[in-house]
């Protein structure tokens, strides 16, 4: 019961941070900027790879596309356009080790460097926070 709760309680907070409209910004040269990785070359052959998928659930939030797989307990988060680091990709995983929860985050960024790096500073700051609450839910 308290892995369907935390599920539950992720699929709704492992969206996007901050999601407000962001004003476009002039081209940049692309680079690719990651954690482990999302297993996909570019972040449009993420986004193509699911929409073709029937076993996953698409969304839009603030702009955001959000895709959810619960069998896998994954959360994917594309970055709209006009954000300073689209086009990106973080996936998160949710694992359990040891009765610990954790959150496996992969990034997948092809903008600027420094606006690569404060997206993922956001979802890590977004996952430790949900991380914790759900700990002390479940404790």
């Amino acid at each position: 019961m308290r892995k369907v709760l935390f599920l539950v309680a992720i699929s709704t907070a492992l969206c996007s941070p901050g999601a407000q409209p962001q004003e476009p910004r002039a081209p940049a040269a692309p680079e690719t900027v990651g954690t482990k990785g999302i297993g996909y070359p570019a972040v449009s052959a993420a986004l193509e790879a699911l929409r073709a998928r029937t076993d996953v659930a698409i969304s839009s939030q603030g702009g955001w596309t959000i895709v959810t797989d619960s069998s896998r307990k994954t959360f994917w988060s594309f970055t709209p356009p006009g954000h300073p680091a689209h086009p990106a990709a973080v996936k998160r995983t949710v694992v359990e080790k040891d009765g610990a929860i954790f959150i496996e985050m992969g990034v997948l960024c092809q903008s600027e460097r420094v606006a690569c790096d404060k997206l993922m500073s956001e979802f890590q700051a977004l996952s430790d926070t949900i991380r914790e609450s759900t700990q002390r839910r479940i404790r």
